[in-house]
């Protein structure tokens, strides 16, 4: 499915990409977020690993399709001490 799909209700595309990120169990202790952006969706947030960057914007690709994804998240080894603060 693609964005255009989505054109007049890009809120809903926010949340259902959300969701599907949310769902992952891969994410559970990451804080991974995804907003809409000139029609492109932008992937934020810190993992702990490239794999879950990976696997962050893969899971986005099955909903959005050929839509352009951009992926900002970073990965990084602070993201236990974010979860600690918590």
């Amino acid at each position: 499915m693609s964005l255009k799909h989505y054109a007049d209700q890009p809120h809903q595309l926010k949340e259902i990409v959300q969701s599907a990120i949310n769902r992952n169990g891969y994410f559970a202790f990451s804080r991974v977020s995804a907003d809409i952006q000139d029609d492109n969706i932008v992937l934020t947030g810190t993992v702990e690993t490239y794999y879950q960057k990976q696997l962050a914007q893969e899971t986005v690709r099955k909903i959005a399709g050929t839509t352009l994804i951009n992926n900002q998240i970073q990965v990084g080894t602070n993201l236990q001490m974010d979860i600690v603060k918590t």
